[in-house]
């Protein structure tokens, strides 16, 4: 099979090239000490050749490829052991100065711990505490029995209670009967009432 894609390929060429010059995928990967995948994934950069399905490398192209990410050492000295003398100066040196980044976070006061506020009921003081069992139409002491997780099923409760009285349908004309003051003054069954009472004829 790769005898006859490579004669191919060569046909193609112009049979300038012989059919050992070319690796497929895995010694291509292996000659540039890579995985298959990592080859796949720069495809768009290394030279190859597709026919049909099949990608092939020359190697000579695979060379001058790699050639161009050839770098010079920067500092032929960090490569010899350093001297009795060099140790010394190295020493003596002032340390490293910080970015200025790192002096501004050091000059920053701290910022205290923030904590998480604590769910209802918890987080409420006697007088929310009171309001909440009113709206929930329960005695304070059920109130602070329960744990968040129950108050806030309890909540939802009330108001889909709320929702299915039609309160929030007709809360225009509610806040004109009553005013703002006479609905904060209505548990959740007396707005409901009242509903009734404005579609009574």
């Amino acid at each position: 099979m790769f005898s006859r894609v490579a004669a191919i390929v060569v046909e193609r060429l112009g049979g300038t090239l012989r059919p050992n010059q070319w690796m497929r995928t895995a010694a291509a990967a292996e000659y540039l000490g890579m995985t298959r995948s990592a080859l796949y994934s720069r495809r768009g950069d290394i030279p190859h050749y597709k026919v049909d399905r099949l990608l092939l490398c020359k190697r000579e192209e695979l060379d001058a490829w790699i050639a161009q990410y050839h770098r010079e050492p920067q500092r032929q000295e960090i490569w010899a052991r350093p001297t009795a003398a060099a140790s010394r100066r190295h020493s003596q040196r002032e340390p490293p100065r910080r970015s200025f980044r790192a002096r501004v976070d050091a000059d920053k006061p701290a910022r205290p711990k923030r904590e998480r506020p604590l769910p209802p009921p918890l987080c409420g003081d006697e007088a929310h505490k009171d309001k909440w069992a009113w709206e929930l139409e329960i005695s304070r002491a059920d109130l602070d029995a329960m744990n968040p997780k129950e108050f806030e099923r309890a909540w939802e409760a009330r108001n889909e209670r709320l929702r299915e009285g039609g309160v929030f349908e007709h809360i225009d004309e509610l806040l004109q009967k009553l005013g703002d003051k006479g609905m904060e003054e209505l548990p959740p069954s007396a707005l409901i009432r009242a509903v009734q009472e404005l579609n009574q004829p």
